[in-house]
This record gives structure tokens, C-alpha cells and sequence, in this order.
């Protein structure tokens, strides 16, 4: 989809997706992802649940088809991983520390399968969401949330989804619907109250249109999970800085932990939720 086209299917929004506040303020204005386009959006602040979102906006059956195409305006290229983020060995951990019974599982957004697969191999009943390619040989995988024939799902995971979705208020209904009572949703996604959004702003490395599309507060964050039955038990901070002391320096074990609490209460620009429906 060329750059003309796109600027058909974006729409300017007056309110906050998060808490509909009108009272707004524009950070500033960025580039795309797309290396081979100019095309700017804004970078919005909600003055109420402190949310920020791009405007103009683009709509989630037109997300949808630019993920398909594999877009220059959505994906970035060759990106592969064979190991876990720090998001999925704390959801490993988590689940872990639960009884051996076997879960009904949802993941959205699979992207190669590397946790899905794992737990698949522990005996999880899994269930996926992928609009790539990428998950094409990975059975009971849909491309669309819509297309689910499933639900009463024990664990749902949403690892760096949803800053990628229109709605993701909606989409978080949508969850609390497919999620039994009692059942937990991890999810993960870009924390605007970290140091690095407040010094970068409109540079900060989480600032990635149409690939991301907002970026959460603490307030805003519990806005989405609680307004949609969902009890926050547990909420943290973590960045890639932990990742790279413990996989590439190697410090004794105490020293990692102490380096990481440190790096996560200052630096950490993404959150980890662990919540329950209620």
C-alpha cells in the first residue's frame, strides 16, 4: 500500500482512546517506520490518564491488511528471535509456580510460535492469533481474533500487542470475554513513564508508527484493565538493558539482580501486567 493510499484510510481523533478525555496535547510529530516514506504523524499526550497515541489514526481491518502484506509501515524486516523476551520467561516463571494442570491457552500475536510451542510441549491446550506469515505451519492458529470458534481461555498471553491495535480498550473487552472467571492475561507493551519516553519524547526508540500505535501510563493502563473486570495482581517495569547485562556480561547472579532492580524502577520503558478476571 503506497503512501496515497494510506493517507486515504487515516482518520484524526479528537478524545483519548483510553479514558475519552478531549483535553490533549501534542508532543510532537514523527516519520513512520517506513524508511522509504516521509509521511509524519503526531504524537498525542491525554492530559487526564497521561495515554499517548499517534494521530491521525488508522483503522484495525486496515492494520489487519498491512500486516498480511507485510508492510514497510508495519513490519520491520528479516526480524527474528530464538529466545525468550523478558516478558515470556516471567510469564514461564509465573506459570510455573501453579498447579500441573493442563490450561486452556490463547496467545495473540505468535510470531514465530517460540512460546506457544513451549506451551504446547508442557501440555497446554493452545490456541493462537497470527495476522503474519509466520505462524503458518502452527496448528489451531488463526489470522483474526474474529475467527476464534473457541473461548474460556485459563491463560491469555499478549505480549507487545497491544500498542500495535487501533482499540486496544476494545480489544481488552473482547479478551475479558474469552477469559473464564478467574483466568490471567499477561500482557506487555510500552511504558511512556519510563526515563527514556521522558528524555526522548518523540525520539524514544518505542516510537515506531504505524508499528506502534500507543503508548501507556500507569493510570491509563489500569483504566484498560479494570474498566473490563480485570484485577491488576501484579505490574512491572523491565528493558532490553537487564536482557543485554545478563546474556552478554555474565555478573554473578546478585549483581544482576541488583543491576536489573535499578535499571527497571529508572530506565524500564515497558510494562509487564500480570491480571485476573474478576
Amino acid at each position: 500500500m503506497n503512501r496515497n493510499k494510506i493517507e486515504k484510510i487515516l482518520r484524526n481523533i479528537d478524545n483519548c482512546p483510553i479514558c475519552k478525555s478531549i483535553k490533549l496535547t501534542t508532543i510532537g510529530d514523527t516519520r513512520t517506520i517506513n524508511p522509504h516514506s516521509d509521511l509524519k504523524v503526531q504524537i498525542i499526550k491525554c492530559h487526564y490518564c497521561l495515554h499517548w497515541f499517534i494521530n491521525p489514526m488508522i483503522k484495525q481491518e486496515d492494520l489487519n491488511t498491512l500486516y498480511s502484506e507485510a508492510s514497510d509501515y508495519v513490519v520491520t524486516k528479516n526480524w527474528l528471535r530464538n529466545e525468550f523476551s523478558i516478558p515470556e520467561e516471567y510469564i514461564i516463571k509465573n506459570e510455573s509456580k501453579k498447579n500441573s494442570k493442563k490450561k486452556k491457552y490463547l496467545e495473540i500475536g505468535i510470531g514465530y510460535g517460540l512460546l506457544f510451542k513451549y506451551f504446547q510441549k508442557k501440555g497446554y491446550y493452545c490456541f493462537g492469533v497470527e495476522p503474519y506469515q509466520w505462524a503458518i505451519d502452527i496448528p489451531n492458529i488463526v489470522d483474526n481474533i474474529t475467527k476464534l470458534n473457541e473461548d474460556n481461555f485459563e491463560v491469555i498471553v499478549l505480549v507487545d500487542v497491544l500498542e500495535h491495535l487501533e482499540d486496544p480498550l476494545l480489544f481488552i473487552e473482547h479478551i475479558s470475554q474469552l477469559s473464564i472467571k478467574g483466568g490471567t492475561v499477561y500482557a506487555s507493551f510500552p511504558n511512556n513513564q519510563s526515563l527514556q519516553a521522558l528524555l526522548f519524547k518523540k525520539k524514544w526508540r518505542m516510537i515506531r508508527p504505524f508499528g506502534h500505535l500507543h503508548y501507556f501510563s500507569e493510570k491509563s493502563l489500569k483504566i484498560m484493565f479494570e474498566s473490563n473486570r480485570f484485577k491488576i495482581k501484579h505490574l512491572k517495569k523491565t528493558d532490553l538493558f537487564e536482557f543485554k547485562i545478563r546474556n552478554y556480561l555474565k555478573p554473578p547472579y546478585f549483581m544482576s539482580r541488583a543491576i536489573a532492580q535499578w535499571s527497571q524502577s529508572l530506565w524500564g520503558d515497558q510494562w509487564i501486567v500480570r491480571a485476573i478476571k474478576n
